[in-house]
């Protein structure tokens, strides 16, 4: 081989080198190595392989450039423009004039061969499949990118009916697809009538649901139904509720009805039939056929109940005898040890956790903020309360004071595209901020407890209202994916709220006047819209201890609205 010959072929062999073997440090990691002599044998799946690693490792211009070039030349289009387009928004100064000028003749050859789909759903937490391969859940980004030609699109949710659409895209188009999902029905109907009009009442399951003709919703499966009057009544017929579908029954009521008797052992009580009262020590008497109650109730005995089902001339007799009560809640505003009348008091320590929305930010103005994406879940934290007051049994009033704390971290990613409603400014730059949210304080309410017991047991509400002083704290970090980040804490906010108090416990007495406690405290009180921290209009973005760019910093709302936290706690009251 003459040596112009040698020098030609190292010049075709120099520029046929993938881009991405152009882009690597003098020391590669052993990923990067792997991917570059999987290049030099055109081994372009072992390729993606090692550079997936690598980026995945420490994110290079290199690695990146490794990606794009295998997805390229295993002819992923969708996935070689992603990552072509990422590799310009990333590291685009940091390559050469060439390996620019390649990667946007390749983007621009893969636009050519695919287009955008715009997918916006009316329900969040819907999955979303393009042809079969699932790409998210709602809500989606802006614009997702795929082949060109016609995509299957299909979005499904648990309890929603599945919504299909096939739609063409056209190279580098961009198509909106707008969904709406309806819920899926869970129960199904049952209209219920009398053959000939009839003034007769619908039973459902034992139960008197109204008057026929009657229409209403059932839970799948089996049910009786049958037709009730005075001296009316119809055989029971079963029918089969199915999903979403509506059933009909026509049922014929005749002259039909029952005798009863129903008598105490020693003549004593109060004789009820479907809660009306009916005799003293005996009832006898004439009923419509179908379910009935049978309740019999005497002070000092345990009441007796009982449901029967009479038949057409049906002639049954209940004899009942009344016990006296054990150990159990027979009379349960008295305790034969010790009565609870008089001053009581008791603490609580609780674990707290915020429900639903607290009206941060991040809940209310995601869009507005120009971020991709918002993770807000709830606060957590703890308490401790106490509380003295009087009871007449079971009546008492009471005060109570506490103090909690409560904190969440909640995070925005921006990925530089706007979001409807959004504000450019915001967009940029790339980056995810973190915010850590403090809150703590005291409160205060007035309540009203009703108690009932036996000698060992008591159960407990308390409700009522009163007020909270809140101390609101945030640090918020951004970082950027090159590494520069900022630390920015403002100033803590106040704000006082009216509350209420909801209180439901259990106690174990284990001395003569002391309980163990167990329960729950529902507590809800209004910040408003006042929790909103300073803004910082020349906030920067710091890397290597040098100012890179600015960062929007306006005021932050740290609550807003009413606020719901549930605390479960353990105590000990003290008292009668």
């Amino acid at each position: 081989m003459t040596r112009t010959v040698r020098w030609w072929a190292f010049a075709v062999i120099a520029l046929s080198a993938p881009m991405s073997a152009s882009a690597q440090p003098k020391k590669d990691g052993p990923a990067l190595t792997r991917g570059q002599q999987a290049d030099k044998k055109r081994e372009w799946s072992t390729s993606l392989t090692a550079y997936s690693e690598a980026l995945a490792a420490k994110p290079t211009a290199a690695a990146q450039a490794g990606v794009a070039n295998a997805h390229y030349q295993l002819q992923h289009t969708v996935e070689a423009y992603e990552a072509y387009d990422e590799l310009l928004k990333t590291y685009g100064a940091k390559l050469s004039r060439a390996q620019q000028t390649e990667a946007e003749s390749r983007l621009k050859d893969l636009a050519a061969k695919t287009g955008s789909l715009s997918i916006r759903v009316d329900e969040a937490g819907a999955s979303v499949l393009v042809d079969d391969v699932n790409v998210g859940t709602t809500p989606m980004p802006m614009f997702k990118r795929v082949s060109a030609g016609t995509r299957r699109v299909r979005i499904v949710k648990d309890g929603f009916l599945p919504v299909e659409e096939s739609r063409s895209v056209g190279a580098n188009a961009t198509v909106t697809i707008e969904a709406k999902l309806v819920r899926e029905a869970i129960r199904g109907k049952l209209a219920a009538r009398e053959a000939t009009g009839k003034n007769v009442r619908v039973i459902v399951d034992g139960n008197d649901v109204g008057a026929a003709p009657w229409e209403g919703e059932l839970d799948p499966g089996k049910h009786s139904v049958m037709l009730r009057g005075d001296t009316l009544g119809s055989d029971t017929q079963t029918v089969e509720i199915v999903r979403g579908q509506r059933q009909e029954v026509v049922l014929s009521a005749k002259e039909a009805t029952a005798h009863l008797e129903v008598r105490t052992s020693d003549g004593a009580g109060t004789i009820s039939i479907d809660g009306k009262v009916v005799g003293e020590g005996s009832f006898s008497g004439d009923l419509p056929i179908g379910p009935h109650n049978i309740d019999v109730t005497r002070e000092g005995f345990e009441p007796f109940h009982k449901s029967v089902t009479l038949k057409d001339k049906e002639s049954p007799t209940e004899t009942v005898t009344l016990h006296r009560p054990g150990e159990s809640f027979t009379d349960i505003t008295t305790d034969a040890e010790r009565l609870f009348q008089g001053v009581y008091g008791g603490f609580n320590l609780m674990f707290l956790k915020g429900i639903g929305s607290t009206g941060t930010e991040l809940d209310l103005k995601c869009n507005a903020l120009s971020a991709a994406s918002c993770e807000t879940p709830g606060p957590m934290g703890g308490g401790l309360q106490g509380y003295v007051g009087y009871t007449w049994n079971p009546v008492g009033f009471e005060l109570m004071l506490g103090g909690s704390t409560y904190v969440t971290e909640q995070k925005a990613k921006f990925d530089g595209n706007v979001p409807q409603g959004g504000n450019p400014l915001f967009a940029t730059p790339i980056r995810t901020e973190t915010f850590t949210m403090f809150r703590a304080g005291g409160y205060g309410a007035i309540r009203l407890r009703l108690s009932a017991q036996t000698r060992g047991f008591r159960i407990s509400f308390a409700a009522g209202f009163g007020g909270a002083v809140r101390v609101l704290a945030m640090q918020r970090q951004a970082e950027t994916p090159d590494g520069a980040s900022d630390r920015f804490v403002p100033s803590a906010v106040t704000y006082f709220a009216p509350a209420a108090s909801f209180d439901l416990s259990t106690h174990w007495r284990v001395a003569r006047s002391a309980t163990l406690a167990v329960g729950a405290q529902l507590w809800a009180e209004n910040s408003g819209d006042g929790a909103v921290t300073s803004r910082d209009a020349a906030r920067y973005i710091v890397k290597n201890g040098a100012p890179v760019g600015t960062i929007p910093t306006p005021g932050y709302t740290l609550s807003s609205g009413t606020q719901l936290f549930l605390g479960p706690y353990i105590g000990m009251m003290f008292g009668p």
